[in-house]
């Protein structure tokens, strides 16, 4: 591994424990010690798992809020990401971590073109006529295919276990500035999400407010996702709950849980899927973030 730094770094801080931070940390310490380079990973966040933004997140894998990126960086990410997940899912630990292979449908109300990353994930193919009609929603045309699901809170209490085996260490201490880690490390990496948006005033970084709620469903074994003209719907199976959603607010700071959203959510879920009355439920919000890229 060949670090871009004019000289080795000995001390090297993350901002930020979620899935992106605890990765870079959990990374940065196995490469450089596999390289027989000594150093010292310290960890600043204000929260750590299980309450980030990540651990909120059921993790099925698509490239999405990415608009702006080539696609074919898109699809070097994606395909990596894909892979990875692949990977994991058949170790040892996979159910520690969260990690598992799920087939669905993304279902739409008017035809679409197929997506750049088609090739990418296995079995893709379009939805049968009678596929489509299985559901209660107006749907005209959708995919099929095999997705990767990375729960997220089983994930990041994975990762957190690892750095702590590894010897980094976690500070639960929120910094407003670059500046206070003067002096205390050689390379700051900033995995800090939505809270670059204050620290670095970094604008392009805008919240998405998204509200779910979970569901204890274990018969439920495939996602659909739903793109109505107006509205997203899903269904999505974790290792422990099914998630039902949502809602894609872009610019909205606040995490109020709104019970109308939550009836909204239920309603249009039963039109997947009409088992879903029968569940018992609780509310679950969490909060995504987008970087816009100019």
């Amino acid at each position: 591994m060949a670090l871009p730094f004019a000289s080795v770094p000995k001390r090297i801080a993350v901002i930020g424990a979620g899935v992106i931070g605890l990765s870079t940390a959990l990374y940065l310490n196995t490469e450089l010690r596999l390289d027989g380079i000594p150093c010292s990973i310290e960890v600043f966040a204000e929260h750590r798992p299980p309450l980030t933004t990540s651990d909120g997140a059921a993790g099925l894998w698509e490239p999405i809020f990415i608009d702006g990126t080539p696609v074919d960086q898109q699809m070097s990410w994606g395909r990596e990401t894909y892979q990875w997940l692949r990977y994991l899912r058949v170790q040892k630990d996979a159910g520690e971590m969260g990690v598992t292979q799920y087939s669905g449908y993304n279902l739409f109300h008017q035809p679409v073109e197929d997506p750049p990353w088609k090739d990418v994930v296995t079995g893709f193919r379009h939805a049968t006529d009678d596929e489509l009609k299985e559901v209660q929603a107006p749907v005209r045309h959708g995919w099929y295919f095999v997705n990767m699901s990375c729960q997220g809170n089983r994930y990041c209490s994975w990762l957190l276990k690892r750095c702590k085996e590894q010897g980094i260490t976690f500070h639960e201490q929120k910094i407003n500035s670059l500046s206070e880690l003067a002096g205390r490390c050689d390379v700051v990496v900033n995995c800090s999400g939505i809270g670059a948006h204050k620290l670095v005033g970094d604008n392009d970084i805008v919240p998405i407010k998204g509200q779910a709620m979970k569901v204890a469903a274990p018969w439920i074994k495939h996602f659909t996702v739903v793109m109505g003209a107006d509205y997203v719907s899903y269904i999505l199976p974790c290792t422990d709950f099914v998630v039902l959603g949502g809602t894609v607010d872009s610019g909205r700071w606040d995490t109020d849980i709104e019970p109308e959203v939550s009836r909204k959510i239920l309603e249009n879920a039963c039109k997947i899927n009409r088992s879903i009355e029968v569940c018992s439920h609780e509310i679950s919000l969490f909060l995504v973030t987008v970087l816009h890229m100019q």
